[in-house]
Protein backbone atom coordinates (compact mmCIF):
# COMPACT_ATOMS: atom_id res chain seq x y z
CA UNK A 1 0.00 0.00 0.00
CA UNK A 2 1.55 3.49 -0.80
CA UNK A 3 2.77 5.64 1.61
CA UNK A 4 0.05 8.95 2.31
CA UNK A 5 1.87 12.53 2.63
CA UNK A 6 0.18 15.80 3.25
CA UNK A 7 0.24 18.22 0.99
CA UNK A 8 0.57 21.98 1.16
CA UNK A 9 0.56 25.12 -0.65
CA UNK A 10 4.01 26.87 -1.69
CA UNK A 11 6.17 23.09 -1.17
CA UNK A 12 8.82 22.82 -3.68
CA UNK A 13 9.66 19.23 -5.96
CA UNK A 14 13.36 18.19 -6.02
CA UNK A 15 14.96 15.77 -7.75
CA UNK A 16 16.55 12.68 -6.31
CA UNK A 17 20.09 15.02 -6.84
CA UNK A 18 18.42 17.73 -4.35
CA UNK A 19 18.21 19.93 -7.82
CA UNK A 20 15.80 22.53 -7.24
CA UNK A 21 12.60 21.74 -9.75
CA UNK A 22 9.93 24.43 -8.75
CA UNK A 23 6.63 24.28 -7.00
CA UNK A 24 3.56 22.04 -6.95
CA UNK A 25 1.10 24.01 -9.13
CA UNK A 26 -2.34 21.91 -7.37
CA UNK A 27 -2.88 19.51 -4.68
CA UNK A 28 -5.15 17.05 -3.25
CA UNK A 29 -5.69 14.57 -0.22
CA UNK A 30 -3.32 12.11 -2.89
CA UNK A 31 -1.71 13.85 -5.37
CA UNK A 32 -0.15 16.74 -6.53
CA UNK A 33 0.34 18.50 -9.78
CA UNK A 34 3.68 19.81 -11.51
CA UNK A 35 4.83 20.88 -14.84
CA UNK A 36 0.83 20.12 -16.21
CA UNK A 37 1.34 16.34 -14.87
CA UNK A 38 -0.55 14.70 -12.35
CA UNK A 39 1.49 12.73 -9.77
CA UNK A 40 0.46 10.66 -6.81
CA UNK A 41 2.15 9.52 -3.51
CA UNK A 42 4.19 6.52 -5.91
CA UNK A 43 6.04 9.53 -7.31
CA UNK A 44 8.06 10.11 -4.63
CA UNK A 45 11.01 9.27 -2.37
CA UNK A 46 10.55 11.32 0.66
CA UNK A 47 8.79 13.93 1.86
CA UNK A 48 11.13 17.09 4.07
CA UNK A 49 9.30 19.91 5.40
CA UNK A 50 8.75 21.71 2.21
CA UNK A 51 10.29 19.09 0.08
CA UNK A 52 9.25 17.03 -2.32
CA UNK A 53 11.62 14.46 -3.50
CA UNK A 54 11.13 12.95 -6.79
CA UNK A 55 12.16 8.87 -6.81
CA UNK A 56 14.67 7.99 -9.88
CA UNK A 57 11.62 6.27 -12.16
CA UNK A 58 9.56 9.81 -11.93
CA UNK A 59 12.56 11.93 -12.04
CA UNK A 60 13.48 10.11 -15.25
CA UNK A 61 10.25 10.22 -16.80
CA UNK A 62 9.87 13.89 -16.90
CA UNK A 63 12.92 14.37 -19.21
CA UNK A 64 15.95 16.23 -18.99
CA UNK A 65 15.01 18.70 -16.57
CA UNK A 66 17.44 22.22 -17.08
CA UNK A 67 19.76 23.63 -14.07
CA UNK A 68 17.47 26.74 -14.36
CA UNK A 69 13.59 26.93 -12.51
CA UNK A 70 11.00 26.26 -15.42
CA UNK A 71 13.33 25.14 -17.82
CA UNK A 72 12.75 21.73 -19.73
CA UNK A 73 15.26 20.72 -21.96
CA UNK A 74 13.97 18.40 -24.87
CA UNK A 75 16.07 16.54 -26.56
CA UNK A 76 15.77 15.95 -30.68
CA UNK A 77 17.17 12.97 -31.71
CA UNK A 78 18.02 12.54 -35.23
CA UNK A 79 19.55 9.78 -37.26
CA UNK A 80 22.86 9.86 -39.14
CA UNK A 81 24.52 7.48 -42.11
CA UNK A 82 28.26 6.34 -40.80
CA UNK A 83 29.49 4.76 -43.77
CA UNK A 84 32.24 2.06 -43.15
CA UNK A 85 34.49 0.46 -45.71
CA UNK A 86 35.15 -3.56 -45.69
CA UNK A 87 37.33 -5.55 -48.35
CA UNK A 88 35.04 -7.93 -50.26
CA UNK A 89 35.40 -10.56 -53.23
CA UNK A 90 33.72 -8.92 -55.99
CA UNK A 91 35.48 -11.61 -58.60
CA UNK A 92 38.33 -13.85 -60.00
CA UNK A 93 40.43 -14.51 -62.14
CA UNK A 94 40.82 -18.04 -63.60
CA UNK A 95 43.89 -18.98 -65.16
CA UNK A 96 43.81 -22.41 -66.83
CA UNK A 97 46.68 -24.45 -68.40
CA UNK A 98 46.62 -27.14 -70.89
CA UNK A 99 48.90 -29.67 -71.84
CA UNK A 100 48.90 -30.37 -75.84
CA UNK A 101 51.09 -33.55 -77.62
CA UNK A 102 52.92 -32.95 -80.95
CA UNK A 103 54.60 -34.86 -82.93
CA UNK A 104 58.64 -33.21 -83.46
CA UNK A 105 60.96 -34.06 -86.21
CA UNK A 106 64.55 -33.13 -85.61
CA UNK A 107 67.22 -34.18 -88.21
CA UNK A 108 70.28 -35.90 -86.72
CA UNK A 109 73.55 -36.85 -88.72
CA UNK A 110 74.87 -40.36 -87.45
CA UNK A 111 78.16 -42.18 -88.05
CA UNK A 112 78.34 -46.11 -88.30
CA UNK A 113 81.14 -48.25 -90.17
CA UNK A 114 80.82 -50.60 -92.69
CA UNK A 115 83.48 -53.63 -93.10
CA UNK A 116 84.83 -54.34 -96.77
CA UNK A 117 87.07 -57.43 -97.15
CA UNK A 118 89.36 -57.58 -100.15
CA UNK A 119 92.23 -59.55 -100.74
CA UNK A 120 95.77 -58.11 -101.76
CA UNK A 121 98.26 -60.32 -103.35
CA UNK A 122 101.82 -58.99 -101.90
CA UNK A 123 105.58 -59.75 -103.02
CA UNK A 124 106.62 -63.03 -101.34
CA UNK A 125 108.37 -62.38 -98.21
CA UNK A 126 109.18 -64.17 -95.28
CA UNK A 127 106.88 -64.39 -92.22
CA UNK A 128 107.71 -62.39 -89.45
CA UNK A 129 108.78 -63.28 -85.81
CA UNK A 130 105.28 -62.02 -84.89
CA UNK A 131 103.07 -63.82 -87.62
CA UNK A 132 104.50 -67.30 -87.13
CA UNK A 133 102.59 -67.55 -83.88
CA UNK A 134 99.43 -67.31 -85.67
CA UNK A 135 100.55 -69.20 -88.78
CA UNK A 136 98.41 -72.24 -89.36
CA UNK A 137 96.34 -71.92 -87.05
CA UNK A 138 92.75 -72.43 -87.84
CA UNK A 139 90.23 -69.86 -85.97
CA UNK A 140 87.76 -66.83 -86.82
CA UNK A 141 88.84 -63.20 -86.68
CA UNK A 142 86.14 -61.20 -85.75
CA UNK A 143 86.27 -57.30 -86.45
CA UNK A 144 83.75 -54.82 -84.16
CA UNK A 145 81.49 -52.71 -86.60
CA UNK A 146 80.55 -49.53 -84.85
CA UNK A 147 77.97 -47.24 -85.66
CA UNK A 148 75.87 -43.95 -83.79
CA UNK A 149 72.29 -44.47 -82.89
CA UNK A 150 70.04 -41.86 -81.82
CA UNK A 151 68.94 -41.40 -78.61
CA UNK A 152 65.66 -38.79 -77.39
CA UNK A 153 66.10 -37.20 -73.95
CA UNK A 154 63.39 -34.70 -72.99
CA UNK A 155 64.24 -31.76 -70.60
CA UNK A 156 61.83 -29.37 -69.84
CA UNK A 157 62.51 -25.77 -70.35
CA UNK A 158 60.97 -22.25 -69.83
CA UNK A 159 59.87 -20.74 -72.81
CA UNK A 160 57.45 -18.24 -71.27
CA UNK A 161 55.62 -16.29 -68.28
CA UNK A 162 52.15 -15.34 -67.96
CA UNK A 163 52.14 -12.47 -65.57
CA UNK A 164 48.91 -11.27 -63.49
CA UNK A 165 49.12 -7.79 -62.18
CA UNK A 166 46.17 -6.35 -60.38
CA UNK A 167 45.68 -2.54 -59.98
CA UNK A 168 43.76 -0.31 -57.32
CA UNK A 169 41.41 1.53 -58.51
CA UNK A 170 39.12 4.42 -56.37
CA UNK A 171 35.66 5.12 -58.09
CA UNK A 172 33.14 7.45 -55.53
CA UNK A 173 29.92 6.29 -54.82
CA UNK A 174 26.67 7.29 -53.24
CA UNK A 175 25.43 5.26 -50.53
CA UNK A 176 21.95 6.20 -49.25
CA UNK A 177 19.39 4.80 -46.51
CA UNK A 178 16.35 6.42 -44.72
CA UNK A 179 16.86 7.94 -41.61
CA UNK A 180 14.50 9.30 -38.94
CA UNK A 181 14.85 12.68 -37.37
CA UNK A 182 12.52 14.41 -34.68
CA UNK A 183 11.02 17.53 -35.16
CA UNK A 184 10.15 19.73 -32.01
CA UNK A 185 6.98 21.82 -32.48
CA UNK A 186 6.60 24.10 -30.21
CA UNK A 187 2.90 25.20 -30.80
CA UNK A 188 2.37 28.83 -29.09
CA UNK A 189 -0.91 29.52 -30.59
CA UNK A 190 -2.11 26.88 -28.00
CA UNK A 191 -0.27 29.07 -24.98
CA UNK A 192 -2.59 31.94 -26.52
CA UNK A 193 -5.79 30.09 -25.84
CA UNK A 194 -4.76 27.93 -22.60
CA UNK A 195 -5.90 31.13 -20.59
CA UNK A 196 -9.35 30.63 -21.65
CA UNK A 197 -9.72 27.16 -21.47
CA UNK A 198 -8.63 27.57 -18.04
CA UNK A 199 -11.64 29.91 -17.69
CA UNK A 200 -14.34 28.41 -19.43
CA UNK A 201 -13.39 25.14 -17.27
CA UNK A 202 -13.48 26.76 -13.99
CA UNK A 203 -17.06 28.07 -15.16
CA UNK A 204 -18.38 24.51 -15.67
CA UNK A 205 -16.62 23.08 -12.59
CA UNK A 206 -18.66 25.87 -10.95
CA UNK A 207 -22.05 24.90 -12.19
CA UNK A 208 -22.71 28.00 -14.41
CA UNK A 209 -23.34 27.54 -17.75
CA UNK A 210 -21.40 28.31 -21.32
CA UNK A 211 -21.59 31.79 -22.71
CA UNK A 212 -24.10 31.12 -25.24
CA UNK A 213 -26.39 29.92 -22.29
CA UNK A 214 -25.85 32.91 -20.25
CA UNK A 215 -25.10 35.75 -23.05
CA UNK A 216 -28.56 36.92 -23.15
CA UNK A 217 -29.03 37.19 -19.51
CA UNK A 218 -25.64 39.63 -20.09
CA UNK A 219 -27.70 41.22 -23.21
CA UNK A 220 -30.51 42.23 -21.43
CA UNK A 221 -28.41 43.99 -18.57
CA UNK A 222 -26.22 45.58 -21.33
CA UNK A 223 -30.11 47.09 -23.34
CA UNK A 224 -31.11 48.29 -19.56
CA UNK A 225 -27.97 50.46 -18.84
CA UNK A 226 -26.62 51.32 -22.67
CA UNK A 227 -29.37 49.91 -25.10
CA UNK A 228 -30.96 53.60 -25.67
CA UNK A 229 -27.26 55.17 -26.61
CA UNK A 230 -27.58 53.79 -29.86
CA UNK A 231 -24.55 51.15 -29.85
CA UNK A 232 -24.51 47.60 -30.54
CA UNK A 233 -24.47 44.64 -28.75
CA UNK A 234 -21.65 43.17 -30.89
CA UNK A 235 -19.48 46.02 -29.49
CA UNK A 236 -19.94 45.13 -26.27
CA UNK A 237 -20.31 41.19 -26.20
CA UNK A 238 -16.36 40.81 -26.05
CA UNK A 239 -16.45 42.66 -22.74
CA UNK A 240 -19.02 41.38 -21.14
CA UNK A 241 -17.27 37.47 -22.28
CA UNK A 242 -14.22 39.09 -21.06
CA UNK A 243 -15.55 39.39 -17.39
CA UNK A 244 -17.61 36.53 -17.48
CA UNK A 245 -14.55 34.24 -18.55
CA UNK A 246 -11.73 35.96 -15.83
CA UNK A 247 -14.62 35.83 -12.94
CA UNK A 248 -14.59 31.97 -13.20
CA UNK A 249 -10.33 32.42 -13.32
CA UNK A 250 -9.01 30.52 -9.35
CA UNK A 251 -6.90 33.81 -9.23
CA UNK A 252 -9.05 36.21 -9.31
CA UNK A 253 -12.40 34.60 -7.14
CA UNK A 254 -13.82 36.12 -4.20
CA UNK A 255 -11.59 39.31 -5.03
CA UNK A 256 -13.34 42.53 -5.41
CA UNK A 257 -13.13 45.50 -8.25
CA UNK A 258 -10.68 47.30 -7.10
CA UNK A 259 -8.24 44.17 -6.33
CA UNK A 260 -7.97 42.84 -9.54
CA UNK A 261 -8.59 45.47 -11.65
CA UNK A 262 -4.98 46.57 -12.34
CA UNK A 263 -4.08 42.82 -13.62
CA UNK A 264 -7.04 42.54 -15.70
CA UNK A 265 -6.05 46.19 -17.33
CA UNK A 266 -3.05 44.93 -18.28
CA UNK A 267 -4.64 41.05 -19.53
CA UNK A 268 -6.51 43.70 -21.58
CA UNK A 269 -4.64 45.51 -22.92
CA UNK A 270 -2.39 42.47 -24.28
CA UNK A 271 -4.86 40.68 -26.19
CA UNK A 272 -6.89 43.66 -27.47
CA UNK A 273 -4.68 46.45 -27.96
CA UNK A 274 -7.12 48.69 -30.26
CA UNK A 275 -9.26 48.82 -27.43
CA UNK A 276 -8.68 51.34 -24.75
CA UNK A 277 -9.12 50.05 -21.28
CA UNK A 278 -10.50 53.31 -20.13
CA UNK A 279 -12.92 53.08 -23.06
CA UNK A 280 -14.28 49.36 -21.93
CA UNK A 281 -13.74 49.53 -18.29
CA UNK A 282 -17.51 50.16 -17.17
CA UNK A 283 -18.76 47.64 -18.91
CA UNK A 284 -16.31 45.09 -17.70
CA UNK A 285 -17.02 46.39 -14.19
CA UNK A 286 -20.88 45.99 -14.66
CA UNK A 287 -20.45 42.67 -15.81
CA UNK A 288 -18.17 41.85 -13.17
CA UNK A 289 -19.84 42.80 -10.03
CA UNK A 290 -22.79 40.64 -11.49
CA UNK A 291 -20.72 37.51 -11.57
CA UNK A 292 -18.96 37.18 -8.97
CA UNK A 293 -21.70 36.89 -6.19
CA UNK A 294 -22.61 34.44 -8.16
CA UNK A 295 -19.70 32.67 -8.93
CA UNK A 296 -19.24 33.19 -5.15
CA UNK A 297 -22.08 31.13 -4.38
CA UNK A 298 -21.77 28.31 -6.76
CA UNK A 299 -18.18 27.31 -6.33
CA UNK A 300 -18.69 26.30 -2.95
CA UNK A 301 -20.87 23.19 -4.67
CA UNK A 302 -17.77 21.35 -6.22
CA UNK A 303 -15.05 21.58 -3.25
CA UNK A 304 -14.15 17.84 -1.67
CA UNK A 305 -12.86 17.35 1.80
CA UNK A 306 -9.76 19.34 2.38
CA UNK A 307 -11.57 22.38 0.42
CA UNK A 308 -9.77 21.15 -2.98
CA UNK A 309 -11.72 20.81 -6.56
CA UNK A 310 -12.44 17.23 -7.01
CA UNK A 311 -11.25 17.23 -10.50
CA UNK A 312 -8.47 20.11 -12.32
CA UNK A 313 -7.85 21.82 -14.98
CA UNK A 314 -4.49 19.52 -15.63
CA UNK A 315 -7.35 16.40 -15.99
CA UNK A 316 -9.34 18.00 -18.33
CA UNK A 317 -6.67 19.73 -20.70
CA UNK A 318 -6.06 16.55 -22.71
CA UNK A 319 -9.70 17.48 -24.18
CA UNK A 320 -9.50 21.01 -24.90
CA UNK A 321 -6.11 20.35 -26.73
CA UNK A 322 -7.72 17.50 -28.69
CA UNK A 323 -10.66 20.50 -29.86
CA UNK A 324 -8.02 22.87 -30.16
CA UNK A 325 -5.97 20.41 -32.82
CA UNK A 326 -9.50 19.06 -34.50
CA UNK A 327 -9.86 22.85 -35.39
CA UNK A 328 -6.40 23.31 -37.14
CA UNK A 329 -6.98 19.95 -38.82
CA UNK A 330 -7.22 20.90 -42.53
CA UNK A 331 -9.79 18.15 -42.78
CA UNK A 332 -12.31 20.06 -40.21
CA UNK A 333 -12.13 23.40 -40.73
CA UNK A 334 -14.52 25.79 -41.73
CA UNK A 335 -17.02 23.34 -40.75
CA UNK A 336 -19.20 23.02 -37.63
CA UNK A 337 -18.90 20.66 -34.40
CA UNK A 338 -21.98 19.05 -35.06
CA UNK A 339 -20.34 17.72 -38.65
CA UNK A 340 -17.29 16.59 -37.42
CA UNK A 341 -18.68 15.23 -33.87
CA UNK A 342 -18.90 11.40 -35.32
CA UNK A 343 -15.47 11.22 -36.31
CA UNK A 344 -14.06 13.26 -33.61
CA UNK A 345 -16.18 10.49 -31.02
CA UNK A 346 -14.91 7.81 -32.80
CA UNK A 347 -11.13 9.12 -32.36
CA UNK A 348 -11.39 10.01 -29.47
CA UNK A 349 -12.59 6.46 -28.20
CA UNK A 350 -10.11 4.72 -29.85
CA UNK A 351 -7.18 6.95 -28.80
CA UNK A 352 -8.54 7.00 -25.00
CA UNK A 353 -7.83 11.02 -24.86
CA UNK A 354 -9.66 11.21 -21.23
CA UNK A 355 -8.19 8.74 -19.50
CA UNK A 356 -10.96 6.98 -19.54
CA UNK A 357 -13.55 9.18 -18.86
CA UNK A 358 -16.58 8.77 -21.68
CA UNK A 359 -17.07 11.20 -24.37
CA UNK A 360 -20.33 12.62 -22.92
CA UNK A 361 -18.14 13.40 -19.68
CA UNK A 362 -15.76 15.57 -22.12
CA UNK A 363 -17.46 16.88 -24.84
CA UNK A 364 -18.59 20.29 -24.05
CA UNK A 365 -15.02 20.57 -23.31
CA UNK A 366 -13.71 18.99 -26.76
CA UNK A 367 -16.86 21.14 -27.99
CA UNK A 368 -15.29 24.59 -26.31
CA UNK A 369 -12.14 24.55 -27.56
CA UNK A 370 -13.18 23.25 -31.12
CA UNK A 371 -15.91 26.34 -31.48
CA UNK A 372 -13.10 28.74 -30.08
CA UNK A 373 -10.67 28.16 -32.82
CA UNK A 374 -13.42 28.66 -35.23
CA UNK A 375 -14.13 31.68 -34.25
CA UNK A 376 -10.78 33.31 -33.89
Amino acid sequence: MAQRYTFRKGMQVYGPDDRPLGPIENFDNESFTFRGRRFGSDAISRLERDRIYLNDTTYRGLGNLAEGEGTIRVPVVEERLDVEKRAVQTGEVGIRKEVTEERVNIPVETMREEVRVERVDVPERPVKPGEIDTAFREGTIRVPVRAEQAFVEKEAVVTGEVVVNKERQTERQTVSDTVRKEHVDVDEDYKRYRPEFERHFAARQSGMGRWEEVSPKFRSRWEQRYGKGGERWETYEPRYRYAYEMAYNPRYQGRRWNEVESDLRRDWETRYRDQPWDRVKDSIRDAWENMTDAVGAKTGQTRAVGGTTTRSFTDAEPNYRYGYTAARDPKYQGRRFNEVEPDLRRNYETAKVGGGRTWDDVREEVEEAFDRINRS
